[in-house]
């Protein structure tokens, strides 16, 4: 494939007038954007809210708990969503729903393209970390504007997919510690929501994340470790060592996954 972007479009969306080009313009305005996003729109012309904060334990609590409903349109209790942004400035933002985005073939070039080891859900927040850290901006451009469906259900199966890709893009980024503080706190509010709401996607939830950090099957976290991280690794071997979460009732800490199975001869991690 050639040119110098990929639009990046889901199903149920469709961009609005010239919206493209005007997207093709502003990342031709901005040669560090590695992806822009534009102004996403319900079907009824209403705002739909596309700029999201990065991942932490608290923006992600403030979802989970029902914080965010206290003051949604600030900053301070929806920081998750982005409440305080009005949706009509560009700028730099930390990632932006990946329901429409423009992406600068120079940036994956750079940085690589969606980690297939998450299935539907964080995969464009870890994409668009990827590319932030690696010096590449994200934007958000109002003036090219995308209507977007959306409500597709996370019940079920999809509803712990989700969880699943938390938990992942927290562990890839922030470390296990982070990850496993934020499980505990999953494990909390849907046990509160499962109580109150009866739902069965909740209880599902309850027991997959009870046991999540105990089943590598349920919750994989792997560890690429380099040569540099061992007292020895093993002759002729060039393939690169991959520690898996244990079977073991142990905390979610980096030493318990990098003590986990290592493939190959690595005394470090045994």
């Amino acid at each position: 494939m050639k040119g110098r972007y990929f639009f990046l479009l889901n199903s149920d969306a469709w961009v609005v007038g010239d919206g493209l080009q005007r997207l093709v313009d502003f990342a031709d305005a901005h040669p560090d954007a590695a992806v822009v996003g534009p102004k996403l729109l319900n079907t009824d012309g209403s705002l739909q809210r596309s700029v999201r904060g990065e991942p932490t334990v608290w923006r992600v609590a403030t979802e989970y708990l029902f914080i965010r409903k206290l003051a949604p349109r600030t900053n301070l209790l929806n920081p998750l969503y982005a409440g305080g942004f009005d949706h009509a400035t560009a700028r730099a933002v930390d990632w932006v729903s990946g329901a429409a985005l423009l992406v600068r073939r120079a940036a994956t070039e750079a940085v690589g393209l969606f980690d297939e080891s998450f299935f539907l859900f964080s995969e464009e927040v870890d994409w668009m970390t990827r590319f932030r850290h690696a010096g590449w901006k994200v934007f958000f451009c109002p003036d090219a504007e995308v209507v977007h469906v959306g409500g597709a259900s996370h019940g079920g199966r999809m509803y712990v997919e989700n969880l699943r890709g938390q938990l992942r893009y927290f562990d890839k980024h922030q470390g296990p510690q982070e990850a496993e503080r934020l499980r505990r706190m999953l494990l909390v509010a849907l046990r509160l929501r499962a109580v109150a709401l009866r739902r069965p996607e909740y209880s599902e939830a309850v027991r997959w994340l009870r046991d999540a950090h105990l089943d590598p099957e349920r919750f994989v976290v792997a560890v690429h470790c380099d040569a540099s991280d061992h007292d020895q690794q093993a002759e002729g071997n060039d393939e690169p060592h991959r520690a898996l979460a244990p079977r073991t009732r142990k905390k979610l800490t980096r030493r318990a996954f990098r003590r986990a199975d290592c493939r190959r001869g690595c005394r470090r991690h045994s």
